[in-house]
């Protein structure tokens, strides 16, 4: 088989797999979870805000009405909304087979999350760090069990200085916002050491949509809109091909665990989801290690693969 061949279209039914996507309502989350309902897997989507996100389960049951579609309330700000969401889970199902870290924002004005983290870090990748902790043992449950973790090419701004950007006077949103996917990134790959040291069967991927539209450009300032429509309609690609790049990490039976997915085209704005590669900062173990010890210690757990599939 060719190793950049992945078709959709032809991947196996889903039935009686469960996903858990997060920030499910809209833009890449709303087209996964659209796509996996097509399959016939139970879907789980994570929102915020609850009215937009049946909105959303009622805009896909209107395309596939037999979809096994369930919305729960996720505030990925807060950190006790993340662990009320566990006993909830836990009455209603044992297993998670997909679980999608998706949510995000990009470039909003500056804001902390939990009193103490900038927004973009503590949203798009620290919260998904906890909740990949608290749901590891339900997707621990599946013999095929993937996470994949949403990055960019965006990570290529970022670097390691965790806590570089926490006071008014030192935001940069666009470093802020690369800072939040190279963790994501490093997580994806870093949660792979650690799952392939412990003979765990669970896999971990990361990936990302190129340029794609989405509404994560809402505090794109509206003197930038005309000229990013202008840019969009050239070079973006739309939600749904831009989702490819994560149904790729989470159905292809052949990819290596650890990869990262991404569109095949010029620059990786858009095209086929592929295996790509990213910047030595992503891959470097040590780094690997002390943000996830960082991790540990901002969020007061002990994230223990070794522990947790005894």
């Amino acid at each position: 088989m060719d190793d950049d061949y992945f078709d959709y279209e032809t991947t196996v039914d889903l039935e009686r797999k469960v996903a858990f996507v997060t920030g499910a309502n809209s833009g890449l989350g709303f087209e996964t979870s659209k796509m996996l309902a097509s399959k016939n897997a139970t879907v789980i989507m994570a929102c915020r805000n609850l009215e937009k996100g049946n909105e959303a389960k009622e805009r896909i049951l209107d395309e596939y009405p037999e979809a096994d579609i369930k919305v729960v309330y996720l505030d990925l700000s807060s950190k006790e909304s993340i662990y009320n969401l566990l006993p909830f889970l836990k009455k209603k199902i044992d297993t998670i087979d997909f679980l999608v870290n998706n949510a995000g924002v990009m470039m909003p004005p500056f804001a902390l999350v939990e009193g103490n983290m900038e927004s973009q870090l503590g949203i798009n990748f620290l919260s998904h760090f906890l909740l990949t902790y608290l749901l590891f043992p339900l997707i621990e449950n599946s013999p095929e069990g993937r996470i994949v973790n949403l990055s960019s090419i965006a990570h290529r701004w970022g670097d390691v200085n965790w806590n570089a950007y926490n006071t008014p006077a030192t935001y940069d949103r666009k470093k802020c916002y690369g800072q939040s996917k190279l963790a994501c990134l490093i997580f994806a790959y870093e949660l792979q050491r650690r799952l392939t040291a412990e003979q765990s069967h669970v896999k971990s991927f990361a990936a990302h949509p190129g340029a794609s539209s989405t509404n994560l450009f809402q505090f794109v300032a509206p003197w930038q809109r005309p000229i990013m429509h202008i840019i969009e309609r050239f070079f973006f690609q739309d939600a749904t091909d831009g989702a490819m790049s994560t149904m790729r990490a989470l159905l292809d039976p052949y990819l290596v665990p650890g990869s990262f997915i991404g569109p095949s085209g010029f620059r990786e704005l858009k095209g086929d989801p592929v295996v790509v590669s990213s910047n030595p900062i992503s891959k470097d173990p040590i780094n690997g290690t002390k943000l996830w010890e960082w991790s540990e210690k901002q969020l007061g757990i002990k994230f223990d693969i070794e522990e947790m599939i005894r």
